[in-house]
């Protein structure tokens, strides 16, 4: 049988669908750690950020203070 320009046959298409079915589930608990960790760390440098902003802003006052 030539194939020509026909396209797959459905048991072609039904093991491609197959093997991707697989691949996605065994990527999507990846996709959620990631996920998590990318909240974890966007928390951590808000975290920082803060710190670094509350030091920046009490530092003036605290050299300010310790002059007089």
């Amino acid at each position: 049988m030539t194939r020509g320009s026909r396209g797959f046959t459905m048991p072609e298409l039904a093991f491609v669908v197959a093997i991707f079915a697989i691949i996605v589930t065994m990527a999507i608990p990846g996709f959620r750690h990631a996920r998590k960790s990318a909240k974890v760390g966007a928390e951590i440098d808000r975290l920082d950020y803060g710190g670094l902003t509350f030091a920046v802003r009490a530092l003036p006052e605290a050299l300010m203070s310790n002059r007089g």
